[in-house]
């Protein structure tokens, strides 16, 4: 019934990815967390040039997937940006917050693989975070490039890494529509 209600219509062509997760994919993604025990990194932040702020929508799913991992004994590093340091150093006191700084894509490559090598993830989840478009620039859902002020947390996504993506527009870290 969740699946029938999240998917509805299917306007953005995301529920033809089932034969992946079978008719359940909440209740294949949850028990692949639940059968791993590694690091995790939890990501998040839309950056909002209008406020000069991000949006909020992520930071409660990051919140309450951070405290829940934790308490499962799992190693939680939640990985902050230019944008995001300072709000995610009071909002997560205690959470391990490496910065990934918004620069070059060859810089954010090599951020990311030092990352990957230093914490061994085997979770990447990402609740509301823009993916780059076919050209490589990061958007708001109006079509703004805001790529000036977002770091290359793409690069995180890798093949041997579990990954977890969330949002709602189609223009989402793991979840971008292609053509778009």
């Amino acid at each position: 019934m969740i699946t029938e209600i999240a998917f509805d219509g299917d306007p953005r062509g995301m529920y033809h990815h089932r034969h992946i997760t079978g008719s359940k994919p909440y209740r294949w993604t949850a028990e692949k967390i639940l059968a791993s025990n590694g690091a995790v990194f939890l990501l998040t932040g839309f950056y909002i040039q209008r406020y000069a702020s991000i949006e909020t929508d992520g930071l409660t799913g990051i919140y309450v997937l951070a405290e829940t991992l934790k308490r499962m004994g799992r190693k939680v590093i939640i990985v902050t940006d230019n944008q995001t340091e300072t709000s995610f150093r009071s909002l997560f006191p205690g959470f391990e917050q490496p910065l990934f700084p918004v620069d070059t894509d060859t810089t954010s490559s090599l951020t990311a693989a030092n990352l990957l090598k230093s914490y061994t993830p085997d979770t990447v989840i990402a609740i509301e975070r823009p993916g780059p478009d076919k050209n490589g620039r990061f958007r708001n859902f109006n079509g703004d490039d805001i790529s000036s002020f977002t770091a290359g947390f793409h690069h995180l996504l890798v093949d041997d890494v579990f990954t977890i993506a969330i949002g709602d527009g189609g223009n989402e870290l793991g979840i971008s529509i292609p053509d778009n």
